[in-house]
């Protein structure tokens, strides 16, 4: 996961790799937080999401499964649907949702743009992305 630094700090809120070294970063956490990034002019528009557009990207909702305990497949049996794999698409669906701190269909956030505050990412991916935001924000 990447983060915008600059967001963290003008919301006053602990950076996401602080948290994880004392051992307080969680789903749960990360949806405390995202509630937290909202409208940043005091215009009532939102002007900052935590999250980008959930979509059916493999890192986003295959990674989350697993943490739930889900999978898609488990000694040659199809268990997308057991509960723990139903309860992180549930969650998976309550960013945008539930706990609006992703935007809705039609709507957008762009990390690069630094509309959007957190940003999954393959590992092969983040130096190209550190070189694209160098020097837009912190």
């Amino acid at each position: 996961m990447a983060f915008n630094v600059d967001v963290f700090e003008l919301t006053g809120l602990l950076l996401p790799i602080s948290l994880a070294r004392q051992g307080q970063w969680s789903w749960d956490q990360l949806i405390a937080v995202g509630k937290l990034i909202r409208d940043t002019d005091g215009d009532g528009i939102r002007d900052e999401f935590a999250l980008g557009v959930p979509s059916a990207w493999q890192p986003d909702w295959y990674g989350k499964s697993r943490s739930h305990g889900g999978d898609v497949l488990r000694d040659d049996q199809v268990v997308i649907d057991a509960p723990e794999s139903q309860c992180e698409l549930q969650s998976f669906a309550g960013i945008g949702w539930t706990h609006q701190m992703a935007p809705l269909p039609g709507g957008s956030a762009d990390f690069e743009m630094g509309t959007q505050a957190m940003t999954y990412v393959w590992s092969s991916e983040a130096p190209g992305l550190a070189q694209r935001i160098m020097n837009r924000f912190h």
